[in-house]
This record gives structure tokens, sequence and C-alpha cells, in this order.
């Protein structure tokens, strides 16, 4: 019985049968142009005026979408991931020239020094 379902079944049985009503008046929401539609007028039931009605192939089609954007995400870090090892491998190795550098001229600098 329908007492019985849940919010949900009552939900997908709505869907299967794509029932539409119109209340008439309550179709046009307090607007004299008639522009803007009460949402709740065209919903089978007044407790399932929030439930969005969507053709399944539409839901599956944003599942996949966002299988890709998931993917495409993924991607996008391992990439991230590996151009931040490059760039550190990259920075470790000018730290170590620099380094080698300044060492050199300190010892110059030592040197001169000495010398005087």
């Amino acid at each position: 019985p329908r007492s019985t379902q849940s919010r949900s079944s009552a939900a997908s049985d709505v869907y299967k049968r794509q029932i539409v009503y119109s209340r008439g008046n309550d179709l046009k929401e307090g607007l004299d142009d008639g522009k803007d539609l009460n949402p709740k007028a065209l919903v089978v039931e007044e407790t399932l005026a929030d439930v969005v009605m969507v053709q399944r192939s539409d839901i599956e089609n944003f599942k996949n979408i966002e299988k890709q954007l998931r993917n495409q995400i993924q991607d996008l870090d391992n990439k991230m991931e590996l151009k931040a090892q490059d760039d550190n491998k990259r920075l470790e190795e000018r730290l170590k020239q620099e380094t080698m550098k300044k060492n050199l001229e300190i010892q110059a600098a030592h040197k001169r020094y000495e010398e005087l």
C-alpha cells in the first residue's frame, strides 16, 4: 500500500508513472505577469514537491561525467606530484651548486686575506 512506502519508493513510483496535474491558479505564484511558476504546482503529491524528476539516462550520464572528472582530478594530482618532485630535485641541485660556489668564494677570500 502507498501509505507504507518509503519516501524514495514513492518518488520512484512518481518517476515511473510521470503523472502530472495542475492545481489551477496555484501555477502562478504571486506575480501579475505569471512568468514565475510555482515549482510545487506540478507535483503528484505535496510531500514529493522537492523531488526532481529526471531520466534514468541523465543520471547515468551525470555519473559517467563525474567518474571522468574524478579520473581527470586524479591524473592532475599525479602530474602535480611528479612536477613537485622534479622541481624539488632541481632546486636541491641548484642549492648544492650555489653552496659550492659560495664555499669557493669564501675559500678564495680567506686565501686573499692570508696573503695580505
